[in-house]
């Protein structure tokens, strides 16, 4: 289940880098951040300094996807979490 995604804001400015590994049932994921000023991280992750998390995704009852986070693989806090505006 290896992938790449880059996200980038609705302006097309890209801030987030994520590298998936591992399988379906048990994603990881290492991170790199492109901004310092787009998102807030946990802990002390800067600009081109990568990290090894756990990717999550935020499901509704309905099964809609509606957002997700990324949590260290240590600690499980939560390093990033994304949601979809309303």
């Amino acid at each position: 289940m290896d992938a790449c995604l880059t996200l980038e804001t609705e302006a097309g400015r890209q801030f987030l880098k994520l590298q998936t590994f591992g399988s379906i049932a048990t994603p990881s994921v290492e991170l790199l951040p492109l901004s310092p000023d787009i998102f807030a991280l946990q802990g002390d992750l800067s600009p081109g300094a990568k990290a090894h998390g756990v990717l999550c995704l935020v499901r509704e009852s309905d099964g809609r996807i509606t957002g997700f986070h990324v949590s260290s693989l240590r600690s499980r806090h939560v390093l990033f979490r994304r949601l979809a505006e309303a």
